[in-house]
Order: C-alpha cells, then sequence, then structure tokens
C-alpha cells in the first residue's frame, strides 16, 4: 500500500528532484539485496557391498589391513564358516569371521560349502585337553575327564575333530577318544558267566593301590544281575573297619542282604593313606579318590558282563556317605552306571563344590533314587569332628540333591538313633524294599 505524504513535504521532495534533474545528477539508485546462490554437491554412490558365505580351507591369520605386514588379530581354524564381503584389495578380502571383523587372503577360503556335518557320540579315554583349534599350540579351554561322553563332528583338520562336551565345543585329537560305548554302557551281553568270589584282590589307579572284595552266594545269572558298592566309615585302626574285615559279622550280614536280591556285594578299601586327623577316610582326598573308584567300578564291570549297569547302587556309612554325596553321584557318574540308588546312612553332605548343571544327565537325576538314613540324634558330639553333625549333613546335601533336579532324593529320619545305633543290613533291606528292589531268596 503506498504511503501518503503530508503537501508540504511533498513539495519540498518535488523541488529536490528537480535541483537534482537540474544540475545534472542522477538520481539515486535503488540499492539491491545481494543473493548468492550456491549450486549443490552431488556426491558420487559407492558401489553396493555384497557378502557370500565362505568357509577357511586353511588355519588363518585375520589381519588389521590388506597385506601380511597388518597385525593378525586371530588366527581362524580350517573350517571356520566366514562371511566374505565384496570390499577388496588385491587377493585379500574384508570379512566377518567369530572372532570380529578384518582382512584375509582368498586363497585361504573357499565359497564350496564343506561336507555336511555329521556327529557320532563318543567317549574320551584319557584326561584330555579341550582346544580353542586343532593343534596343542592352541589354548586349553578346559580338561575333560576320561570316560566323559562327547559329541563328534565330522569337521576335521589332520588328527583333530570339533567336539561337543559338557564343558563346551572345541577341538580334540581323534587319539584321544573313541566310538565304542565303555564296557559299562553297553547293552549286557547275556552271560551266565559267574562272578568271582574274591578277598583282598587288588587294584591301582590314579596313582594308588588298593585291596577290594567280593561276594556273589546265591546269585542267580538267569535273572538280572546288578551290584552294590559299599563304602565304610573313617577309621584309625584297622580292626574298626568293616571292609578291613571281610569275615566279620556286619560283613556278612551286608553281603547276604545284597546278594538275596541278586546284587554282587562289591567292597573296596579306601585307597588314601591314614591322615593323622581323621584315620583313614574316602572324603579326604575326594577328587583322587573319585578316580580310583571310577576306573575299578569301570574295570570290575566290564570284566564282568553279566552285571547289568541299569541296576548299580551304591552305599556308604558315615565318611563314606559323605564321599558318595560329595564326589560319586555328581561327578561323572554316568562314565560306569546308568541308574540305580545310593544309601547314605550318617551323612552325604553338600561339599566340594556345586552339583554341575549339565552333568549328570537329566533322564539320570529323574531315574537314580538317592536316599540319605539319619538318626535323630545324630548330631554334633557325636563323631569326629566334634563340631560335625551327621543329621545336618543329611538334610543340606538332601536338600541340594533336590534343587539340582534329582527328583527321588529322599532324607528319612530314623528316631532315637545315634551315630553308633545304626543296624547296617537293615537299613539296607529298607531301602530296597522302599524302591522295589525285591529279594529273589
Amino acid at each position: 500500500m503506498a504511503a501518503r505524504l503530508n503537501a508540504p513535504f511533498a513539495s519540498l521532495a518535488s523541488a529536490a528532484l528537480a535541483a537534482s534533474i537540474t544540475v545534472g545528477m542522477a538520481p539515486p539508485a535503488l540499492a539491491l539485496a545481494s543473493v548468492s546462490i550456491t549450486a549443490p554437491v552431488v556426491s558420487a554412490v559407492p558401489a553396493t557391498v555384497t557378502s557370500t558365505p565362505g568357509w577357511t580351507t586353511k588355519n588363518v591369520n585375520l589381519r588389521t589391513g590388506p597385506s601380511t605386514s597388518y597385525t593378525s588379530l586371530a588366527t581362524i581354524p580350517a573350517g571356520t564358516p566366514i562371511t566374505i564381503h565384496s570390499t577388496r584389495s588385491g587377493v585379500w578380502n574384508r570379512v566377518t569371521t567369530p572372532r570380529g571383523d578384518g582382512w584375509m587372503s582368498s586363497n585361504l577360503f573357499t565359497t564350496t560349502p564343506p561336507a555336511t556335518v555329521t556327529s557320532t557320540p563318543g567317549w574320551t579315554t584319557t584326561n584330555v585337553n579341550l582346544r580353542t583349534g586343532p593343534s596343542t599350540s592352541y589354548t586349553s579351554l578346559a580338561t575333560i575327564p576320561a570316560g566323559t561322553p562327547i559329541t563328534i563332528h565330522s569337521t576335521r583338520s589332520g588328527v583333530w575333530n570339533r567336539v561337543t562336551t559338557p564343558r563346551g565345543d572345541g577341538w580334540m585329537s581323534s587319539n584321544l577318544f573313541t566310538t565304542t560305548p565303555p564296557a559299562t554302557l553297553r547293552p549286557a551281553a547275556p552271560s551266565t558267566t559267574p562272578v568271582a568270589n574274591l578277598t583282598g584282590a587288588r587294584f591301582s589307579a590314579a596313582g594308588m593301590t588298593s585291596t577290594y572284595h567280593v561276594r556273589t552266594q546265591g546269585i542267580d545269572y538267569s535273572k538280572p544281575v546288578g551290584a552294590l558298592f559299599y563304602f565304610d566309615g573313617d577309621y584309625y585302626g584297622r580292626a574298626a573297619s568293616i571292609t578291613e574285615n571281610p569275615t566279620s559279622q556286619d560283613f556278612t550280614a551286608l553281603a547276604a542282604e545284597a546278594n538275596r536280591r541278586n546284587l554282587v556285594f562289591i567292597a573296596p578299601v579306601t585307597p588314601s593313606s591314614a591322615t593323622s586327623a581323621n584315620g583313614y577316610t574316602w572324603w579326604e582326598r575326594v577328587n583322587q579318590n573319585g578316580d580310583w573308584q571310577r576306573a575299578f567300578a569301570r574295570d570290575i564291570l566290564g570284566r564282568n558282563p553279566s552285571i547289568s549297569p541299569d541296576r548299580i547302587h551304591l552305599m556308604g556309612y558315615s565318611g563314606g556317605a559323605e564321599f558318595i554325596s560329595g564326589e560319586l553321584s555328581k561327578d561323572r557318574p554316568e562314565t560306569w552306571m546308568r541308574t540305580g540308588s545310593a544309601i547314605m546312612v550318617a551323612g552325604g553332605g553338600h561339599f566340594n563344590g556345586p552339583i554341575p548343571s549339565t552333568t549328570p544327565s537329566a533322564t539320570f537325576r529323574q531315574s537314580v533314587n538317592l536316599r540319605w538314613y539319619a538318626g535323630s540324634l545324630d548330631v554334633a558330639g557325636q563323631t569326629n569332628p566334634p563340631t560335625w553333625s551327621a543329621l545336618s549333613a543329611a538334610q543340606k546335601g538332601s536338600a541340594a540333591y533336590r534343587a539340582a533336579g534329582f527328583s527321588r532324593a529322599r532324607l528319612v529320619t530314623l528316631q532315637g538313633l545315634g551315630h553308633h545305633d545304626y543296624v547296617l543290613h537293615s537299613i539296607m533291606a529298607q531301602h530296597f524294599n522302599a524302591i522295589g528292589v525285591q529279594r529273589l531268596r
């Protein structure tokens, strides 16, 4: 909208304009704002990076750049799946591996898929290092004990196989495992060969030697045969031990009760030497004693195929009960038995580390019958050390196993009994009657 000037000011403006024209001056120029216009910059569009699955053909250094002068980030084992990116520098490609991204020479991988990986059950034949790659120069992830069930994959590098173990996946030399099941895990071949009665036989394993006794009175080999392993409590003098006195009344009564139920009675003597504080025990040096017992069980059961791995029972009194709960029931029991039961009298606490989460198997946890038998008076002050309570140990042990998924774990409290009041063969009979292992005679 135009502005209207008052008359006096309009006259003056006209006069000024006229004057400027008269003297030849140019009229004031109209000032325009300066506008700068910048042309848009068009960037080059990079080529699309594509990716292709691949597999290493050898052990390969994953490097920070595209030549051998660059630092190695990791060594990627032969047969490892990788992703090959189209970013290249000469014969080098950017790749993604299980150990991260980097550069790799295209001479050391392939896009041809390997043969289908198959898997086979196996068992370690000795203590084996599970390694990150296929040679002894690779880091050990864990030591896998002898007799451990594993899964053997067909991915190989020389004599090395990819394997899956209870401690995870890795590499293992094929010289250190077998696909032949341990004798105790094979289906029992029909056998009527009697198991020999033995007194004072000797067995060596885990750097230790000890004696054992076997009783087989009246075993009927036309019917399923099992075994019961008995582990005695602590003792200072050999005269105080049931297993050191195989002609004693207590030993004879235990063997007879087992034999009536078609169970071979096997009584090993602890391989540990005596300690000044506790005498002869199973629960001290518990891991080494466990290695000895597992080797012994595999040996004697392997030599006697008439004994079924589905009918293996354990019984322990006091320190022997501690040995069962702290070692045998949770550390590789399936390397020598499929199922059965354990009778823990006057003990059976939760010690020697947690119960593993992956072994024993869920099938074993749900099938094995674990029973604790503890007297209501078997408390602190009843035995050595004087602060130890068998009743408290049994309560804690049974609770720990139930929490770990052993669905048949039970505690039986025997009223009015102290530590030295148990009649062991009667408790054995009570236990077998409760779980359905019947007498044949």
